[in-house]
């Protein structure tokens, strides 16, 4: 766009020269006819180029309308994001509370659970403690048996 302006401008300047360039004469040559048509030619462009360009260009007013649609538009988004920010923090705040509570219930059934593998293991050892006392009073009465049926026999056979 720049450039065809730059070549349309350039063109202009050549084409005044060839039109102000008049010989002392008293008529007017083609030359100077034809760079006269191709000038409003070339204005005639331009104008129409530039009042193509001001179409679409925005007006102060304009600007400002569209400014404040903008700025209704960012203000909607804005709230938007703040009432998704509380919803989110509420729920991160309930979900906190959610796994804090289900740690104490976790906590207290392991609590509870260790408990009852204790109680377990006295009542086994309880158990354990009185069959080896029982098998002890066995064993120790076999061995007595057999003490005193070993001494009858000798005394028996002597």
């Amino acid at each position: 766009m720049n450039s065809k302006y730059e070549e349309m401008k350039a063109a202009s300047k050549q084409n005044l020269q060839e039109a102000s360039d008049t010989p002392t004469m008293v008529y007017v040559s083609d030359s100077n006819w034809q760079a006269t048509i191709a000038q409003l030619k070339l204005l005639t462009e331009m104008l129409l180029e530039v009042e193509a360009q001001t179409d679409q260009t925005m007006t102060a007013e304009q600007m400002k309308q569209h400014l404040r649609n903008q700025k209704v538009i960012f203000d909607q988004v804005l709230e938007k994001s703040e009432e998704i920010q509380k919803q989110t923090s509420q729920n991160v705040t309930a979900e906190v509370s959610n796994l804090q509570q289900s740690a104490k219930d976790l906590s207290s059934q392991a609590g509870k659970l260790n408990e009852q593998t204790l109680s377990q293991l006295r009542c086994s050892d309880e158990q354990n403690r009185k069959k080896n006392f029982r098998l002890l009073t066995a064993v120790a009465v076999i061995e007595l048996l057999h003490l005193i049926l070993s001494v009858a026999l000798l005394l028996w056979l002597r």
